[in-house]
């Protein structure tokens, strides 16, 4: 996690350099597509993350709007950017994506999925976690949250509600990234760091 205590650590801290990674597909890379008024989890769940399990089978014991799209780490036949390009495709074709951060140690950790949905520009719907907050992301403005279950389901039906505002704020998180995160400034960022 890009919070994990360690990284705060005073001999650690003033070495890290904490930025998400590069995406390294240019959106323009990606044919655009109408994105469909629909919630999605795209994702793999294993061993380390085996809550997103126990998540996903009570959302669908709740019958709620949330579509799984359960992925796996398996080879596609295509080359690793494609692969990777057909991915962010994914996320491109809905408005809300959800993301399930919670690892075997309990610790709640943005994912590469909280930072590629922005990108992608769909609404982030986030398992709450420190690690947006520290890359200056707010919560209602960039992205929305949840802590328990019942907490998930207000958020869908919000969703579900207000489709404009949902829209507003996917746009402003994907606004936000774009000034702050795209590849060349993570890049320049690392350099000017290096330089030091």
């Amino acid at each position: 996690s890009f919070a994990s205590p360690i990284l705060l650590e005073t001999d650690i801290a003033d070495r890290a350099f904490i930025m998400t990674y590069p995406v390294g597909v240019d959106l323009d890379e990606l044919p655009m597509q109408e994105r469909a008024r629909d919630n999605a989890f795209v994702g793999a769940v294993e061993w380390y993350n085996y809550s997103r399990a126990y998540w996903l089978a009570l959302l669908n014991r709740a019958g709620a709007p949330i579509r799984r799209l359960v992925t796996r780490h398996n080879e596609d036949g295509l080359s690793p950017i494609d692969s990777f390009k057909s991915y962010l495709r994914k996320f491109q074709s809905v408005d809300c994506l959800l993301s399930l951060s919670m690892r075997r140690d309990g610790r709640r950790m943005a994912t590469g999925r909280s930072f590629e949905s922005i990108y992608t520009g769909a609404c982030l719907l986030q398992e709450q976690t420190d690690d947006m907050n520290r890359f200056g992301f707010v919560e209602g403005v960039h992205y929305l949250s949840f802590t328990t279950f019942d907490d998930l389901m207000d958020r869908l039906c919000y969703i579900q509600s207000a489709p404009d505002a949902v829209q507003t704020i996917a746009r402003q998180g994907q606004q936000f990234y774009a000034g702050k995160f795209m590849d060349p400034l993570i890049i320049q960022a690392l350099g000017q760091r290096l330089d030091r």
